[in-house]
């Protein structure tokens, strides 16, 4: 399953070269101007942080379980819709404000199974090890 994700990474690289050209010299000084690259980087490192906290959050016996956490689990579900929003272009001009691109219709599709694929590989990856090492709760000593 990591070998897919490396290949959905690798094939979107590829797709952003091709719709991009390469700028043969960077002017430091020159104003921010949004890219394809930029706002691909932007969803997905905001998705992978979300995922890395959200399958990582154990909740009891320390804190409350993420579902007993109304505040915590609204903002994940809302952060998640909006990296959604953000993918699909549904109102441009939220993408416009934080000076991401609207992706092309295609690349918003790879974008989208490579996300979904991450997330649910490192959901499942998280809880096969969760079984097979267990829980890691502390016992008694006497």
């Amino acid at each position: 399953s990591s070998g897919i994700n490396a290949e959905y990474g690798i094939r979107l690289v590829d797709k952003v070269h091709e719709l991009e050209p390469r700028v043969p010299s960077i002017d430091l000084e020159a104003e921010f101007a949004p890219s394809l690259l930029n706002s691909i980087v932007y969803i997905v490192s905001v998705t992978l942080q979300l995922n890395t906290f959200v399958i990582n959050y154990r909740g009891h016996p320390y804190m409350e379980s993420l579902r007993e956490n109304k505040a915590l689990c609204y903002s994940a579900i809302f952060t998640a819709g909006f990296m959604l929003i953000l993918t699909f272009g549904v109102i441009p001009d939220i993408n416009t404000e934080f000076s991401l691109m609207v992706l092309p219709t295609d690349m918003q599709n790879e974008v989208f199974i490579a996300l979904l694929g991450d997330s649910v590989t490192t959901f499942l990856l998280d809880r096969a090890l969760l079984w097979c090492c267990g829980d890691a709760k502390l016992q008694k000593l006497y």
